[in-house]
């Protein structure tokens, strides 16, 4: 992380001045925010001088585009731009004019000496991996609107029912259902960027490993609906029924479609009743 220079706009008499600081290198995001990610180190105090002199001029930067706004609604926009030799518009002193709203800043954890700092100046925790920290902070006076953390897992179960209506299940060695005698189907949960149906395969192989589980076995599926465990449970009673009606053909459920999407480069999936859609 290199250190760009720029300069205060007015002194404390409110005369305008040129006075060079150092800045922190950021990346513009698409919401209108900017992402900080420190890569080499940093002491406390230089930290904490370039990132109040970000702030500033992230603040600024942020009542100006305010203000434009307002000149904008009430007619008033003209004469506020410069136009430059190249001809595009541009602000009095050739910096970006665009408001800065959401402040991301990413600490890996070697450079957990600038965590402090940071909460410090007001930022606070968002999410952590291994190996990073992230902190964010809201520029605009009242409630953020920032993202939170994603905190949330995809379960899965698998259902795998053979030709004489039995149903695979298992019994786990490890959990909740350790030594509790119930037999359950495999389940697991989604990896991250895993497709659900990939994600019910995996599971299926690694459960019936014998490192995973205590047994497994093929069950008559009224057996398996009959246990006391699956019959005190509503949600477990509802399985139940959509996989019987999957089975006697009642019930298409979702299938995954691949798709395409302009936002992201990743593999995308919409899961939908494609049965019906095509008329069938």
């Amino acid at each position: 992380m290199s250190a760009s220079t720029n300069s205060t706009p007015v002194n404390e008499k409110g005369e305008q001045v040129l006075q060079d600081f150092k800045l922190l290198d950021a990346v513009n995001d698409r919401y209108g925010g900017v992402v900080v990610e420190v890569t080499v180190p940093l002491e406390s105090t230089l930290f904490t001088s370039m990132l109040r002199a970000s702030i500033a001029q992230w603040r600024q930067q942020w009542q100006l585009n305010s203000s434009l706004t307002l000149g904008k609604f009430s007619g008033g926009v003209q004469g506020m731009f410069g136009r430059t030799s190249s001809g595009r518009d541009d602000c009095s002193s050739g910096g970006d004019i665009l408001g800065k709203r959401g402040v991301w800043i990413k600490l890996p954890i070697q450079h957990s000496n600038l965590v402090d700092p940071a909460v410090k100046e007001g930022f606070w925790y968002h999410h952590a991996e291994p190996n990073y920290l992230m902190l964010c902070y809201w520029i605009p006076e009242g409630t953020h609107t920032l993202p939170a953390n994603a905190s949330h897992r995809v379960g899965i179960g698998a259902f795998v029912m053979n030709e004489k209506r039995e149903v695979l299940v298992v019994q786990e060695n490890t959990g909740r259902f350790r030594g509790t005698g119930v037999w359950k189907f495999p389940t697991g949960v989604v990896d991250e960027g895993e497709d659900i149906c990939a994600a019910a395969v995996r599971e299926v192989k690694e459960e019936t490993a014998e490192t995973e589980i205590e047994a497994a076995k093929w069950m008559p599926f009224e057996e398996y609906a009959s246990q006391p465990f699956v019959q005190k449970h509503e949600l477990l009673k509802y399985i139940v029924d959509i996989c019987l009606a999957k089975k006697d053909g009642n019930y298409s459920g979702f299938s995954p479609v691949h798709t395409s999407s302009s936002f992201s480069d990743e593999n995308n999936y919409m899961y939908f009743n494609t049965r019906d859609l095509e008329g069938q």
